[in-house]
């Protein structure tokens, strides 16, 4: 029982509870020297591990969500072997900065207009475009890249970015170097800009390319709903497909694909995939790249192995790895065990991880996951999940005031009212 809410986020609906007497006992693309990353405690490293690793350098204003924005990108960065990059307070003013235009004039993207543009006249006008935003701002670097999401938490946006085919590519791009993010919010809508900034005269040499999901890596997602701008190809019988995944080189590399596999290493069966790079997707012209996702989601605690051929500035390339996906389907209401920036929420059919909302009990709420981990919305109000299990320790009688609690239509599962 889902349902969808404007600006690409999956949005469920509310559920319908019945009294209980308790008893007892869940994008947008445009176009210094870094200290090299020590290797994470995390001897397999986790494609959704919940914790953030503290990388990279912040200006002294930065603000929490853009400590939060900049650890995010540079723990993702550090899983796939890359140097960090460093916040600046020039471009977290740019990217704030549009992030507040954005909210500001909805009239105009929702005419056709990029939501990378701004359009002269209006207030708090900064730049038509990013790179001239950027420079409006003072940044000194080259002008690399803008994303842009509608997330309402900076965790959340950038792990919605790593989920996609175009959003992520600038993120582990071997060739950025500086950071900015912003984000805007009012009446339940959210806007998140990361602008991204280059040395033209720092070469980035990655022979062996960056791959996502990194080699090893663990509780990879099973699919991927393809939502994203610009579109990308849907495969034979649409999304949802397997995760996206890339390997990616410096700009200046001259990588031509030959041929890509990807194999449940169980059942030692090969699975039919998109393929995209430069030769057959225009909005991947100027990335180095092959993005691949299979055309039905993957199974769950599956380990798979990826093969990339082609010839990399004239010479043939090889790379091979493994990852391993996450061990369910579904998720559990009181471990909350969903990937970073998605929360657990329950359906008719089964408990699903969407794009988590920020409302705690006792909030306003239209659907489910406007409420944060942990919660539901029932009667347009922010609730908290429990157990209908006596002996459960997420139990009604336990966790809800008074006990009191009402009966979800989802098997042994209610939540507390207020």
């Amino acid at each position: 029982m889902t349902s969808f809410r404007s600006l690409k986020q999956y949005w469920l609906a509310p559920l319908l509870a019945a009294p209980l007497a308790c008893e007892s006992g869940e994008v947008r693309d445009a176009r210094y020297d870094a200290p090299v990353i020590a290797d994470s405690d995390e001897s397999t490293p986790s494609a959704s591990s919940s914790t953030p690793l503290t990388l990279g350098s912040a200006p002294f204003d930065a603000t929490p969500a853009q400590k939060e924005a900049l650890y995010w990108v540079n723990t993702y960065r550090s899983r796939a072997g890359l140097q960090p990059v460093h916040q600046l307070g020039t471009l977290n003013r740019a990217a704030g900065a549009h992030a507040a235009y954005v909210l500001s004039n909805p009239d105009l993207y929702e005419g056709g207009m990029s939501v990378h543009e701004q359009k002269p006249g209006r207030p708090a006008y900064t730049g038509e475009r990013f790179w001239d935003r950027l420079t409006g701002a003072g940044y000194s670097g080259e002008a690399f890249r803008e994303v842009i999401a509608y997330q309402a938490s900076p965790a959340a946006a950038v792990a919605h970015w790593l989920e996609t085919v175009y959003h992520r590519l600038p993120l582990l791009h071997p060739e950025s170097t500086h950071l900015g993010y912003g984000d805007a919010s009012a009446s339940g809508e959210y806007v998140n800009v990361l602008d991204l900034g280059t040395d033209p005269k720092k070469v980035a040499v990655v022979p062996h390319g960056v791959v996502w999901p990194p080699e090893g890596a663990s509780d990879v997602p099973l699919s991927w709903d393809g939502a994203e701008t610009p579109a990308p190809p849907a495969p034979p019988t649409g999304f949802p497909s397997g995760p996206v995944i890339t390997l990616q080189f410096a700009d200046r590399a001259n990588f031509v694909v030959h041929k890509t596999t990807i194999r449940d290493v169980a059942q030692d069966v090969a699975l039919g995939h998109v393929r995209l790079s430069s030769e057959t997707d225009p909005n991947l012209g100027g990335d180095a790249a092959v993005v691949i996702y299979t055309h039905t989601p993957l199974l769950p605690g599956r380990t798979y192995k990826v093969v990339v051929e082609g010839q990399l500035d004239g010479t043939e390339f090889l790379r091979g790895w493994t990852f391993t996906t996450r061990d369910s389907a579904s998720c559990d209401l009181a471990e909350q065990d969903c990937p970073v920036g998605k929360a657990c929420y329950a359906t008719l059919e089964a408990n699903v991880c969407a794009w988590a909302g920020v409302e705690s009990e006792g909030a306003a709420c239209e659907f489910q996951n406007d409420c944060a981990a942990g919660f539901t919305c029932i009667d347009k109000t922010c609730k908290a999940f429990c157990a209908l299990d006596a002996g459960d320790a997420m139990a009604c009688a336990h966790v809800c005031t008074g006990g009191a609690a009402s009966k979800l239509p989802i098997p042994g599962a209610g939540v507390c009212r207020q």
